[in-house]
């Protein structure tokens, strides 16, 4: 889908976006606004209308926008929304402070629809240009305790603001597979180092997703591409031992469940069927949920010490029994010799 931008010059003022980045924003959200608009939204969100009435988008004769993508990317915010205040509501019933830390969110309202009180610090992270066409589209929460900071999120220097006093939820729903690997890997080692404790929500897109999607009808005119497939959460449990997965997730995990309808948004249009006995097909796209604390390392720690002990008692109990195989062998032979002589 190729779309052409006009701006309202009072509104955005005079921003320089590279397309690929405006067509980014715009794809999720012209979905959003579809579902808001409708009379029965998967997800009330009033800030997407108003956002839809200010800022103006030219499509290309005869685009059409397929319902199953519009209702998959809807459950798909309704999920990670459900997640988030689920965590917040957590720590409100402790009477615990926590920081929620968003990367690049975009033009996502989250931070307007949740239900969150001061004792939630929360930090919006993105590039300055998205930050600024934030500011000019979207309001702050009232008498929420919200930040923004402008900044390429795979810098070091504004993590290193942030502060770690506090158990942290960092949501990264459309950040690491639009990120080169190695980076995007560091990156989550030292999210995961620099807080106490906490959970990272994130989207995750498989490897099949991301060799096709130069020709999957709904990506093929974009600019923009997977650079992480992600089919497996070891890959990113791997990455530091305070990391532990607690829920992994699939499209197919949530259409058998219902929670999509029962429908599979049509990645690759008609051939969209056959695809889960394709490898790689029951993974195009993840939702996973990791924790990260001293306790996950400790987990680690005393797993792998249980498996070297057992590894080590079961190679003393073989070399004890072999060595005894051999001895009786090395008798019997004996024996046998001296009966035939």
């Amino acid at each position: 889908m190729a779309c052409s931008h006009r701006y309202r010059e009072a509104d955005v003022g005079t921003l320089t976006l590279l397309p690929g980045e405006i067509e980014h924003q715009y794809l999720a959200q012209v979905l959003r606004y579809l579902d808001a608009s409708s009379p029965n939204p998967v997800v009330k969100d009033p800030w997407v209308i108003d956002l839809h009435s200010k800022i103006e988008f030219n499509f290309d004769e005869g685009t059409h926008v397929d319902k199953a993508w519009v209702e998959w990317l809807a459950h798909r915010v309704r999920l990670f929304d459900e997640w988030t205040q689920k965590f917040i509501d957590e720590y409100a019933q402790k009477k615990e402070a926590i920081t929620v830390l968003r990367l690049c969110p975009g033009l996502d309202s989250k931070d307007l629809r949740l239900s969150y009180g001061k004792s939630v610090r929360w930090i919006d992270v993105d590039c300055p240009q998205i930050i600024d066409l934030r500011r000019s589209l979207l309001p702050p929460p009232a008498g929420a305790d919200y930040q923004q900071i402008k900044a390429e999120v795979l810098t070091q220097e504004w993590l290193d603001s942030v502060p770690n006093d506090r158990p942290t939820l960092i949501l990264a729903e459309h950040v690491f597979p639009f990120l080169p690997q190695a980076p995007a890997q560091d990156f989550i080692r030292r999210l995961a180092s620099h807080f106490p404790s906490g959970h990272i929500y994130m989207l995750v897109t498989g490897a099949l997703v991301a060799r096709a999607m130069k020709i999957m009808p709904i990506t093929k005119d974009t600019k923009f591409g997977i650079q992480w497939p992600i089919d497996n959460p070891k890959q990113i449990t791997a990455l530091n031992p305070r990391l532990r997965t607690l829920e992994a997730l699939t499209d197919a995990d949530l259409n058998s469940s219902g929670y999509l309808g029962g429908k599979k948004p049509p990645w690759f249009g008609g051939l969209t069927a056959v695809t889960s006995i394709i490898p790689g097909g029951q993974t195009m796209q993840g939702y996973m949920r990791f924790a990260f604390d001293d306790y996950s390392q400790s987990i680690r720690s005393s797993k792998a010490s249980s498996t070297r002990s057992l590894r080590s008692s079961f190679s003393r109990s073989f070399r004890t029994a072999n060595g005894s195989s051999t001895r009786s062998i090395a008798s019997n032979s004996t024996t046998s010799s001296s009966t035939i002589s």
